[in-house]
């Protein structure tokens, strides 16, 4: 799962829209806190390595790199005009809000070389991302608790959590852009 993980990571970073916390909650409701953990560094690894990538790609071609983020399902204008405020206003504090208030850290990647935060913004995305990822495990294993408190066995869990993505997705994608 690690591997997978990983892989996601990276991909969200760059251009795939599915944020890599539906695979860490996933485990960490049916497998528990720890391993929850471990896929949440997985995924903090790859978002290192994808936003690596994304960091170097805007250096060498910033503006086909925005183009090509600004294409991602959900992300408008006004989001990448947003977060590029956000990130020269706070610098790598925008990435700790950002990824608590649905702009995707993607957008922060392409955008900070223009801004002179290409180095700031690399050092600081594996803690970032890896605080949230585990906030993400930790309140899956805690809801694991709960639900099985209220005697759901793995099976209605996960239907439980697939529900909670599936209503998150349609709100992400119906409101979000605004």
């Amino acid at each position: 799962m690690m591997v997978l993980a990983f892989f996601w990571g990276m991909a969200e970073a760059s251009l795939f829209f599915i944020v890599p916390d539906v695979l860490v909650s996933l485990v960490a409701l049916r497998r528990g806190w720890h391993r929850g953990a471990m896929v949440a560094l997985g995924a903090a690894f790859g978002a290192l390595l994808g936003g690596a990538i994304m960091l170097a790609w805007a250096s060498r071609d910033p503006a086909v790199a925005v183009a090509a983020v600004a294409l991602v399902p959900n992300i408008s204008d006004a989001m990448m005009a947003g977060a590029r405020a956000d990130l020269a206003a706070r610098g790598v504090m925008a990435l700790a809000v950002g990824g608590l208030s649905g702009v995707p850290y993607k957008i922060y990647a392409v955008e900070a070389p223009g801004l002179g935060l290409a180095l700031p913004v690399l050092l600081a995305t594996l803690p970032v991302r890896l605080a949230r990822f585990l906030a993400v495990a930790a309140v899956a294993a805690g809801a694991r608790r709960l639900l099985e408190g209220a005697r759901l066995g793995p099976g209605a869990q996960t239907l439980v959590l697939l529900t909670f993505w599936l209503v998150f997705y349609l709100w992400f994608f119906r409101v979000m852009p605004e």
